[in-house]
């Protein structure tokens, strides 16, 4: 029986919530545990509605929540995601049937213009192209109603020639849905890029961070961005003051801007960033950048939140063996020398060109693609040099 609650406990979704409610007789304290963990508080519910909406304080109470320390708070806060991910794979089937319906609505048109094309008249056309069509989505209502995993392989096989063309040829690619801030979407969500920006204290981190939040959400993206403040181990407190180099960018209704305390996790991240990503998803953020504290050389534990990890650095940050280094530098997927204006921006470049040459000393991280990682220089007050930066970050994707 507490077998069963330990492993309720830890795990998320409908199986756990079954767990919890199975009819099992339960010690008090367990009761109680389980009874906590099987209801969603209504202001609970109203935050995940909230979040899923967009609004931008429910994400921010929300992720308070998800950082509280207090018990009664984590158990909320697991069905808080618990509801998220839920209205997630709704929405990602929902959207699916939807892009299968346009596909064998072209595979329609597609039979009808091979039809014609053979010399078939106007109505044999018309009237292959709607067979062709309602035996399509015949198939996807089957599919949405009762979920693709239970389509057996003789509803597969009957369904391909209604999204082949008449000639028996390939079926037609899948029309790209419109395009909204994010760009590209996947399911029901904006395919969300994540983003880390590492680098040792004293980088300029935030002030690029600014700096490119705002260029991003001039063209139309919607930014999330996750600052990362070391606790102190003396008193446990954290003075959250990434935030105040980023004024302009907080301002901006494109953007929500969040600082995290650490609380004694290593790595470079806080114990629930990956979570806090989660809900900026949720509420329609297309690109999330994590901000990490100030890092060392073997902290890499930011690699495993995003997609891309771009590792800031001064100039005049040391000479090629730096480069060559095990941890940080061989997680890198841009290198990106900051500071580079002024008198700073020749010691920028010689320093890019050093990176650049250890770079291709080091293994690729992605043996599939060969990127090996690039090096480049940037500054947050020139904003080509902050486009090119970002240029490099949509190559990498």
């Amino acid at each position: 029986q507490r077998t069963k609650m330990i492993a309720a406990r830890v795990m998320r979704g409908p199986v756990g919530r079954a767990v919890i409610g199975a009819a099992v007789p339960l010690p008090g304290g367990w009761a109680r545990l389980a009874s906590g963990l099987a209801e969603i508080q209504p202001a609970t519910q109203a935050l995940a509605q909230g979040v899923m909406a967009g609004d931008r304080r429910s994400l921010s109470r929300a992720i308070t929540l998800i950082e509280s320390s207090r018990e009664e708070h984590r158990r909320q806060a697991e069905l808080l995601l618990d509801a998220v991910l839920e209205r997630r794979r709704s929405d990602d089937s929902q959207s699916a049937a939807a892009k299968a319906r346009a596909t064998a609505r072209a595979a329609a048109e597609a039979a009808a213009a091979a039809a014609s094309a053979k010399g078939s008249t106007g109505a044999e056309a018309m009237g292959a192209a709607a067979e062709a069509a309602v035996a399509a989505e015949a198939v996807l209502d089957s599919d949405l109603a009762r979920g693709p995993a239970t389509r057996t392989e003789e509803e597969s096989a009957a369904s391909a020639p209604a999204a082949a063309g008449a000639d028996g040829g390939a079926a037609s690619e899948l029309p790209s849905p419109p395009a909204g801030p994010g760009g590209e979407f996947h399911g029901g969500w904006p395919s969300t890029l994540r983003v880390g920006i590492a680098g040792p204290p004293g980088a300029g981190k935030s002030t690029l961070i600014e700096a490119l939040g705002q260029q991003l959400c001039a063209w139309g993206h919607r930014v999330a961005v996750l600052a990362i403040d070391p606790s102190s181990t003396r008193t446990g407190g954290s003075i959250l003051g990434d935030r105040t180099r980023m004024t302009e960018l907080s301002r901006n209704r494109r953007a929500f801007v969040r600082p995290s305390p650490t609380r004694g996790a290593l790595g470079g991240v806080a114990a629930h960033t990956n979570d806090v990503v989660l809900l900026c998803e949720a509420a329609g953020f297309d690109i999330v950048l994590v901000e990490t504290v100030g890092l060392g050389q073997s902290e890499v534990a930011v690699d495993a939140t995003v997609d891309c990890l771009a590792l800031v650095l001064p100039p005049a940050g040391g000479d090629e063996l730096q480069g060559v280094k095990k941890g940080i530098m061989e997680c890198a997927d841009i290198v990106a020398v900051n500071k580079a204006d002024g008198d700073m921006a020749r010691q920028a470049r010689l320093a890019a060109l050093e990176y650049k040459r250890a770079l291709t000393l080091i293994p690729p991280k992605h043996p599939m693609t060969g990127w090996r990682g690039e090096a480049t220089t940037v500054s947050a007050l020139q904003p080509d040099t902050v486009a090119t930066l970002w240029s490099v970050v949509t190559r990498f994707r």
